[in-house]
């Protein structure tokens, strides 16, 4: 594919969650000079640029033919990857290779119950958008615990399947917290 027409793009946000940097992916040949790989929109090579473990991207293709692989060392202790807070949300995914449960993924730092802005976890439906929004409570209350990922309808919904790679968009009210991914 050359850098003409709609190819595949990843979007990786910048500190705020927004804007940053779009890549685009090229395999192609002009006037001797051989295109492999990720550049940005000035052809500028970027095959070297990290993606912090467990940060997600907008990955854009033209159909569904396309695959996306990475490469690297799968981490043997468990993922913690920080949030911002005020509102602001982050991208992130499992950066292990393997389906999770939303009750395996857990947030450090906090405390409460769903009575006013905590940590929200936003999981889009398959074309990317919506979804559906999950509350994350460590509360006691009328004798009742309450742990891990809940419905608005407080329904638990940690049996609630996350695939490889499936990213979530995390809503954090303070920037102490973070996202606990398993081993």
């Amino acid at each position: 594919l050359g850098y003409d027409g709609f190819e595949v793009i990843a979007k990786k946000l910048n500190g705020a969650g927004v804007g940053g940097t779009s890549f685009y992916w090229c395999d192609y040949e002009e006037d001797g000079t051989k295109y492999y790989g990720w550049y940005d929109e000035d052809m500028n090579e970027y095959n070297n640029e990290e993606v912090i473990i467990g940060e997600g991207l907008w990955v854009y293709s033209p159909n569904a033919n396309f695959k996306l692989q990475s490469s690297g060392s799968v981490p043997s202790s468990d993922i913690s990857v920080n949030l911002r807070g005020g509102g602001q949300a982050k991208l992130v995914a499992n950066p292990m290779p393997v389906q999770l449960s939303l009750g395996e993924i857990t947030v450090s730092g906090y405390t409460g119950a769903y009575d006013g802005f905590e940590v929200i976890a936003k999981k889009l439906n398959g074309a990317g958008v919506g979804g559906t929004s999950y509350y994350w409570c460590d509360y006691e209350e009328d004798g009742e615990t309450y742990f891990g990922w809940y419905g608005e309808d407080m329904n638990d919904y940690n049996d609630e399947p996350v695939v490889a790679g499936e990213g979530l968009w995390i809503y954090p009210p303070t920037t102490t917290l973070s996202v606990v991914f398993p081993a």
